[in-house]
């Protein structure tokens, strides 16, 4: 048998052992909940930008591209998205359908792209500051994504040129291109663009302004102040109007648009993850 001693040494040792365990099953317990409390939106960062869209009531339609980075497989977010919200608004758009692009991977994370396209109802103005994204279990989480104005103009579109190439998407906001066609019987003179962005941007025309009858021609539009733009960080989505003169008329043109997007770098990846978390959820 044993000693009184031997016993009660015997039971302190096998009370730190049992003790170890629990602790150990304990902070395993934890760890496992903290994972489970994490949702998949809150490892997804949408990018900002400024912003400006300007159509006719004759275009019909429009769609805007908005980039995020998104720390999930495709089938743990995006795939379970029910329905887009583009806020505040007026009514002057409708939403109609959206698709998400699977985007290119880098390492834990992908790039993607919500594409989301929208009848034009009237004329008038949209500022839109957030998107709001319903999940199929009702959840909606509202992200900020910078300034987006929509403008809706009740102008009618003569058939006097045709639009060619145009520059797609540039790194830096620092020019706007786009080939034109004349296609009327008379010279066209081209004047000023029609936008409205957030950042005091100044676009001069950097080419000849005279499109004569037959001719095409590469218009050129270039930034002239500059200074207070951070290249190759800030997120630029333009699309203006241009305004032209023909027989003494001055009329408007819908000219298509161009994505200016920085790289995306790990410092501004690690930007997104302190300014580009959700800043809602119902």
């Amino acid at each position: 048998m044993l000693s009184l001693k031997k016993y009660i040494i015997l039971t302190i040792v096998i009370f730190l052992i049992v003790t170890q365990i629990g602790c150990g099953v304990i902070e395993t317990n934890n760890k496992n909940s903290e994972e489970n409390d994490i949702k998949a939106y809150d490892k997804v960062y949408f990018t900002k930008w400024d912003s400006y869209l300007g159509y006719t009531l004759e275009e019909k339609t429009g769609y805007i591209q908005i980039a995020f980075v998104d720390y999930n497989d495709y089938n743990n977010f995006c795939s379970k998205i029910k329905s887009i919200e583009l806020m505040p608004t007026n009514n002057n758009i409708e939403i109609t359908n959206f698709r998400i692009s699977k985007g290119n991977e880098h390492g834990e994370k992908s790039i993607r792209t919500a594409e989301i396209r929208f009848n034009l109802n009237r004329e008038g103005k949209e500022k839109i500051t957030m998107i709001r994204i319903n999940l199929i279990d009702d959840t909606a989480i509202t992200w900020d994504i910078g300034s987006w104005e929509i403008e809706i103009i009740n102008a009618v579109v003569e058939n006097d040129m045709e639009l060619g190439v145009r520059s797609f998407y540039e790194s830096v906001l620092e020019t706007y291109f786009f080939e034109l066609k004349n296609i009327s019987s008379k010279n066209i003179y081209i004047k000023e663009l029609v936008y409205n962005l957030d950042k005091q941007i100044d676009f001069k025309l950097n080419s000849n302004n005279l499109l004569k009858k037959g001719e095409s021609s590469k218009v050129t539009y270039k930034v002239s102040n500059n200074n207070n733009l951070v290249k190759n960080s800030d997120f630029y989505y333009f699309k203006p109007l241009l305004i032209y003169e023909i027989g003494n008329e001055f009329k408007y043109y819908p000219l298509d648009f161009t994505v200016y997007s920085g790289n995306f770098s790990s410092e501004l990846i690690d930007n997104l993850q302190k300014s580009g978390r959700y800043i809602d959820i119902k």
